[in-house]
């Protein structure tokens, strides 16, 4: 792919448990309003059901940069999982500089790790808390050292120059934020994101980021058990996962119930704290696309459900043709939103 030299490009790069996404955008000019996607990108990193070794993923992003043209080599990644926490906290009032000098001391009080252990960040969402005109409302994140490092290294030896490091809840929102900006929404929406280990939600409050929480139940589960309920193996079971019908459903009941649980007990818990309820939710990732699953979510919940097209503001014009980005789109939530970040 020849690409022109005065184009700004960014690069979002997404390494999950089992699938590797990239995006690619250039900014948008004066002609166009709109970030252009100029190339994408989605890979299944596993062998046979086996993990990969640091060494083999940045092999794998090798080649994806290599086979799809991708030249520009400052790429914008992502921490997730167990090894990120984002807390929501009133903390009082203070400028920005006291926070970056008391932000660890701040942090310790509200994460489950220790806090030399981990790379603090915050942005405060509310100047003035309602209720105390004492108090703001900060959006704290954490992520584990270990695991910051463990990426960026796997990124360096990828011949690759990692320029963020942010949290994936936190670049769904964004991408999010920025689809939706025209229409803004005033009651709380939930991004609902269904990867293979994990499901995360989080909860937009008149476009303000305003709850996180990981659920340690994914696709993979549902993988299992439809290997375990049909007796086939584990890449079988994939397949009959997203291309089968409602025979396969009974198999996978009792993890649609678990995570269909933890999504009410997420919702009402923050309809406890707001007042408000959660007015409709927005589903994506690589388990969005299953056969049925909005309509299950829909009539489990009462609130109405769709799935997130991440790439709704980019201009799509050069891949109005691509029939593999419209099965994919949704999957590519977290990679859209860090290649935004800063639009």
């Amino acid at each position: 792919m020849r690409l022109r030299k005065k184009r700004k490009l960014s690069v979002g790069l997404d390494i999950g448990s089992k699938v590797i996404k990239v995006v690619v955008l250039s900014n948008s000019g004066a002609k166009n309003p709109l970030p252009r996607l100029i190339s994408y990108a989605i890979r299944n990193i596993t062998n046979g059901g086996e993990a990969p070794s640091d060494a083999q993923i940045s092999e794998l992003l090798k080649e994806i940069f290599q086979e799809t043209g991708i030249s520009e080599k400052d790429v914008r990644s992502a921490v997730s999982g167990n090894s990120a926490v984002v807390r929501y906290v009133n903390l009082r009032k203070m400028t920005r500089e006291e926070m970056q000098d008391s932000i660890k001391f701040e942090a310790a009080k509200h994460i489950p790790f220790d806090v030399k252990q981990v790379e603090i960040d915050f942005s405060i969402l509310e100047e003035q808390v309602p209720t105390d005109s004492r108090m703001m409302k900060v959006l704290l994140v954490a992520a584990k050292k270990d695991e910051c490092n463990r990426l960026i290294n796997i990124i360096k030896s990828a011949g690759l120059h990692p320029t963020v490091m942010d949290v994936d809840s936190i670049a769904l929102m964004n991408g999010y934020l920025f689809a939706n900006g025209r229409e803004s929404e005033t009651s709380p929406i939930a991004l609902v994101s269904v990867g293979a280990r994990k499901t995360s939600v989080d909860i937009v409050d008149n476009d303000k980021p305003a709850f996180t929480r990981n659920i340690e139940i994914g696709g993979d589960g549902m993988t299992v058990a439809i290997a375990r309920g049909m007796n086939v193996d584990i890449q079988e079971a994939e397949r009959m996962k997203v291309f089968g019908d409602a025979l396969i459903h009974e198999h996978i009941q009792m993890v649609l119930d678990s995570i269909t649980r933890q999504l009410r007990t997420s919702f009402d818990y923050y309809e406890g704290l707001s007042g408000k309820d959660v007015s409709g939710i927005h589903l994506s990732g690589g388990t969005a696309m299953l056969r049925g699953f909005p309509e299950y979510l829909t009539e489990k919940l009462g609130i109405p459900v769709d799935i997130l097209d991440p790439l709704a503001s980019i201009d799509t014009e050069e891949f109005k043709s691509d029939e593999e980005l419209e099965t994919v789109r949704s999957a590519l939530d977290v990679a859209v939103g860090l290649a935004l970040r800063g639009n």
